[in-house]
């Protein structure tokens, strides 16, 4: 782990996961080894290409399912905000006019029966 560590190499990983199996099949040290496990998560690896980074970091992370591609999230983002989706962006005054010409077209009765939370 040392050698990993301190050193960067990258070759010694396996036999680094390969202990902390063994350790857990034992059922030995399991917190420790999970402390473990999200730390060699975490190290930035100079040699990785963005390809598996992203994949990796998918793997390892739950994200907004809906970005398929990070590296383009501000784009994506803008467009959603820009789109004609009245749902997009609501504010209070975009939810009062969507209940008033609700209740004028008669979907909504009797508001007064909806609780406030």
């Amino acid at each position: 782990m040392e050698d990993y560590f301190n050193n960067f190499n990258e070759e010694a990983l396996p036999s680094v996961i390969e202990s902390i199996m063994k350790r857990r099949l034992s059922g030995k040290h399991e917190d420790t080894d999970d402390e473990l496990i999200d730390e060699l998560q975490l190290q930035p690896l100079d040699n990785v290409n963005d390809q598996d980074f992203e994949s990796d970091f998918e793997d390892a992370y739950e994200t907004d399912e809906e970005i398929d591609d990070l590296y383009n999230a501000r784009e994506i983002v803008v467009k959603k905000m820009t789109s004609n989706d009245p749902y997009v962006n609501m504010d209070d005054r975009k939810w009062d006019d969507m209940i008033k010409e609700a209740t004028e077209h008669g979907y909504l009765n009797d508001t007064r029966s909806v609780r406030q939370y």
